[in-house]
């Protein structure tokens, strides 16, 4: 008849058993074909502290203010040129204007 193994030892048979399987599972997992490199969402808005909110439009306004000097320096040079020209037809010297005939003081 054969000999019954005692339960310690059967139970020390199946967690070695277990213990091995377990290691074949993990060293056969397979790894992953493909990896990409995470980026970093941009925040949305709503997020945004307060100089991160007002940056864009401050540059927007910066932009715009640029823009009407530009015009502005236009219309400047165009009433200086409209001047010169109006003192060369009135003949007047030194670009002084000439004298009301009704301010006689």
């Amino acid at each position: 008849m054969a000999k019954a193994k005692p339960l310690f030892a059967q139970a020390a048979c199946v967690l070695i058993l277990l213990f091995a399987a377990f290691c074949v599972g993990t060293s056969l997992q397979p790894q992953p074909s493909a990896k990409a490199a995470v980026r970093k969402a941009a925040p949305k808005p709503h997020f945004l502290s307060g100089s991160e909110r007002s940056l864009p439009i401050l540059q927007e306004i910066s932009q715009t203010l640029k823009r009407i000097d530009g015009h502005l320096a236009k219309i400047e040079e165009m009433v200086a040129a409209a001047s010169q020209r109006q003192d060369k037809r009135r003949k007047v010297p030194n670009g002084t204007p000439p004298k009301n005939r009704l301010d006689r003081r």
